[in-house]
């Protein structure tokens, strides 16, 4: 095996376990920012800040499994290519953030925030 052809499979590798981390790192963000902190103290909750948390509570889990995902395409290139399977993973989560960012800008565009009047 050249050594051109081992940096490229090692290259393979690594896009994929830093897209795992990627996305586990997205996942704990969305989780402490729109999850953990959701609601005032009384238990209060606007309908755009409800609708928010679900959306961010599916994206995070969606987050979760395209970072088991992209893990698993990591252990799976050192056997088989993954380059057709990495580009489609990585595809359709661009597409899933399209959506949930369209989602959001929707809900935002004719619900009621908990800012006031």
């Amino acid at each position: 095996m050249s050594t051109d052809t081992w940096k490229t499979m090692k290259a393979k590798r690594f896009y994929s376990f830093a897209l795992a981390c990627l996305m586990f790192a997205i996942s704990q963000q969305l989780f402490e920012n729109y999850i953990l902190w959701f609601g005032f103290r009384d238990r209060s909750v606007s309908e755009l800040d409800f609708a928010e948390h679900t959306l961010a509570n599916c994206f995070v889990w969606f987050s979760i499994a395209m970072g088991v995902w992209f893990l698993s395409l990591g252990l799976l290139s050192f056997r088989v290519e993954i380059k057709k399977q990495l580009m489609c993973a990585c595809i359709l989560f661009l597409f899933a953030a399209a959506i949930s960012i369209a989602l959001d800008l929707y809900f935002r565009s004719y619900m009621m925030d908990s800012s006031g009047g």
